[in-house]
């Protein structure tokens, strides 16, 4: 049986930092993948910034028209609060501000 490949996603790389922390990263593509195997060769997104990175997927079968709207709505709405390394907002601007301005449940520290 043929096995479907994961197409239009928008995925989350997080780094585990040399000092403890974590570097998050959101990112976009048509052939994940292919994608991350840049990311490792290039020293991008997250790479940089940890010895180990973790992937995760976010949002599959994206249609490419809204790959970048979805991308900054995820980048706005899950990295706001846990520090980023993305360095931008994505390039849909209104969906960054859309996802960072989702209420969120405010967590007191113990």
């Amino acid at each position: 049986m043929p096995v479907a490949r994961l197409t239009n996603v928008v995925y989350l790389g997080r780094a585990d930092a040399y000092d403890g922390n974590y570097f998050y990263y959101v990112g976009q593509a048509k052939d994940p993948g292919r994608r991350w195997e840049q990311h490792l060769r290039q020293n991008t997104g997250p790479c940089p910034f940890g010895d180990e990175v973790q992937w995760a997927i976010l949002a599959w079968g994206v249609p490419s028209e809204r790959l970048n709207a979805a991308e900054s709505y995820l980048i706005g709405y899950i990295l706001c609060d846990l520090g980023c390394v993305n360095g931008n907002r994505g390039n849909d601007e209104a969906a960054f501000v859309q996802g960072y301005l989702v209420p969120r449940p405010r967590i007191d520290p113990p």
